[in-house]
């Protein structure tokens, strides 16, 4: 949530040590800004509590945990590494002692709300929303207001042996290296033999290129998802809609 403060964090010289490896992936400006982003995780199951593992050693800027009002009970001890509390006491509460342990540097606060009772600008003081164990009601309702003040969102829930998973990143741009598909093909000599033969004439060139990728809303909400590849600067389009959940390439 919003700590109050407009001001851009930087990242220190500490701070580019700690997160190295991931720098080296994907560059100072592109942990500048996850260092200044805000995140509300509601939802603090076993999946709650992996989302919120990997936020926060990702080096954001601060993670609100909201678990509207559960309650720790045997399922949870035995599937939420994050909890340390007994039965009965809220999930948020019990979990917030560990995930603070994980990253010193990130803010992290409990809300013990109900996500269905949030206002359109508790959410809006939220870069991205990430939502688990909540009804399908709440979850058009949050992921259509997302998507009309350019909110990143993302749900998803386990049950059992299955689950699923939805995100809706507005309009995102970003750049891929196209892969190379090595073709291969054998000649028969007339020795008997068989020589090989490889070239990388399918698939990409392996340069990189940027991409373009728009989630919309239609019918009443249902999600759909159009993409456009190309080099750099390339405003060419294509892709596939659908109903709720789409994402076609």
């Amino acid at each position: 949530m919003s700590t109050g403060s407009t001001a851009t964090i930087e990242v220190t010289p500490e701070e580019k040590a700690l997160y190295d490896r991931q720098i080296r992936l994907w560059g100072v400006e592109t942990q500048k800004s996850l260092r200044n982003s805000k995140i509300l995780v509601a939802g603090l199951g076993g999946l709650g509590g992996e989302v919120c593992k990997n936020i926060v050693l990702v080096g954001v800027k601060s993670v609100t945990i909201l678990d509207e009002e559960r309650e720790v009970g045997e399922v949870d001890k035995e599937s939420q590494f994050l909890i340390d509390g007994p039965i009965g006491c809220n999930r948020a509460e019990a979990s917030i002692k560990r995930l603070s342990v994980l990253n010193p540097n990130v803010d992290i606060r409990i809300d013990r709300g109900s996500l269905a009772d949030k206002s359109a600008e508790y959410l809006k003081s939220f870069d991205v929303i990430c939502v688990t164990c909540c009804s399908t009601s709440v979850l058009g309702i949050v992921s259509e207001l997302a998507h009309r003040n350019d909110l990143k969102f993302f749900c998803g829930d386990v049950f059992g042996w299955s689950g699923y998973f939805f995100s809706d990143l507005g309009r995102h741009e970003f750049v891929e290296k196209s892969a190379v598909i090595p073709e291969v093909s054998f000649e028969a000599k007339t020795d008997g033999s068989v020589s090989r033969k490889r070239s990388c004439s399918e698939g990409g060139d392996g340069e990189p290129h940027r991409k373009r990728r728009a989630f919309g809303l239609q019918n009443g909400g249902a999600g759909t998802y159009r993409g456009s590849t190309g080099g750099a600067g390339s405003t060419g389009d294509g892709g596939s809609t659908g109903g709720a959940g789409s994402t076609g390439d």
